[in-house]
């Protein structure tokens, strides 16, 4: 469907390690967060739940919170391009697989977008307080970022399976 270079290949790979880097310090981060973290931020769905969340947390907290914030602008483009990259690269073949792999390029990219709007408004409810729309429009864009990035990954175990399995067009792994 696309036309492959190694470098093509070489910078998914790099994406793909950049995406797993940030996704370890996240983590690391909402560890410091402690539960709900700022996945609980972002499904709070309203001001009160998201001071609550916010005010439990020290300064310290906070202040990591807002770095991880940054970072996950970084991991959005990060994921959203490992992804749908992954999905494109492994979608040669059959008109079922391209299509596969287009709907898994197309979700990774959905999800990536709506993650920034959300990190957007999660910037102003950490820094700024949790203003009416902000808290909302977190929830309303994580709510379809977890089921877009989810299909996305579907998509690409579907990928996977069916060029392991050899129904994937060209059908063989060393053809990654």
């Amino acid at each position: 469907m696309i036309g492959e270079t190694r470098g093509w290949r070489y910078g998914l790979v790099v994406v793909s390690c950049v995406a797993v880097v940030l996704l370890v310090v996240q983590l690391r981060i909402d560890r410091v967060l402690g539960p709900p973290g700022i996945v609980g931020l972002e499904l709070a769905g309203g001001p009160a739940r998201a001071m609550e969340i916010v005010g439990a947390w020290s300064p310290g907290a906070r202040a990591a919170a807002a770095f991880g914030l940054g970072l996950d602008f970084l991991f959005a483009l990060a994921y959203a391009a490992a992804l749908g990259g992954w999905c494109l690269v492994l979608s040669r073949g059959g008109r079922l697989t391209q299509r596969i792999g287009l709907a898994g390029a197309v979700a990774a990219a959905g999800a990536g977008a709506l993650d920034t709007v959300e990190n957007v408004a999660l910037a102003h409810v950490i820094l700024g307080g949790a203003t009416r729309p902000w808290a909302a429009l977190a929830t309303v864009c994580a709510v379809p970022k977890f089921a877009l990035a989810g299909l996305a990954v579907l998509m690409l175990v579907v990928l996977l399976i069916l060029r392991v399995s050899g129904r994937g067009g060209e059908g063989r792994v060393s053809g990654l």
